[in-house]
């Protein structure tokens, strides 16, 4: 069984709004991430939320579960540690997946999955990659699960993963928008062109296709 952490906690004070709902077309940010997760084989979808969690909470829904962490503004591994809290004792793998990387795919999520299941226990965390560099979401071992319970809430989660390099899986990837994350304005246009760009290529594919009886 694998479980999903998506970490929607943040203030977003750089884009002055919050990021988990930010709209992509009819969904938003959340909402996708969620759904990229709905259409993998994992068990269990935990939101953590915190700044705006009174905004961001009005989108739950039956198959996630939601969590506050009050005291998100110590870090981001705080997050963590509240949605690895509430993960269940038969979990053999935890999904982090940070909000704020929208463009990340279903796809790329099920590349990770099929290299954990095909790991048979030889490597504990799964990074995609594209041109050699590491992007989001990643999952780890849930075998790590009370190392991250350890850490400080503001000590990074890439300090977990720097402890065990020779445990690491780079899973390539497709996708170069798995490090590419919102923080700005800036960001969320640019990442919305790509997201038109890429609905329109998919609609040109769909109307291409030949379909027979």
């Amino acid at each position: 069984m694998i479980s999903a952490i998506i970490l929607a906690a943040g203030e977003s004070s750089r884009m002055q709004s919050p990021k988990p709902l930010l709209k992509f077309g009819d969904d938003t940010v959340l909402s996708m991430a969620i759904r990229n997760c709905l259409h993998n084989p994992i068990g269990e979808i935990i939101v953590v939320l915190g700044a705006h969690a009174d905004k961001v909470g009005a989108l739950q829904t039956p198959e996630v579960k939601f969590v506050i962490n009050e005291q998100w503004k110590k870090g981001r591994t705080g997050s963590l540690q509240a949605g690895l809290r509430l993960i269940s004792a038969k979990s053999d793998a935890f999904v982090l997946y940070p909000v704020d990387h929208a463009l990340t795919t279903a796809h790329d999520l099920h590349l990770l999955i099929n290299a954990f299941k095909e790991s048979k226990g030889g490597k504990k965390i799964f990074i995609p990659t594209h041109g050699g560099k590491r992007g989001h979401p990643v999952i780890f071992d849930a075998a790590l699960a009370q190392e991250f319970l350890m850490m400080r809430p503001d000590q990074p989660a890439s300090e977990a993963v720097h402890a065990h390099d020779g445990e690491v899986k780079e899973v390539k990837v497709d996708n170069p928008d798995i490090y590419r994350d919102i923080d700005t304005r800036h960001d969320y246009d640019a990442a919305y062109t790509l997201f038109k760009k890429r609905l329109n290529q998919s609609k040109m594919t769909e109307k291409g296709k030949i379909i027979t009886p």
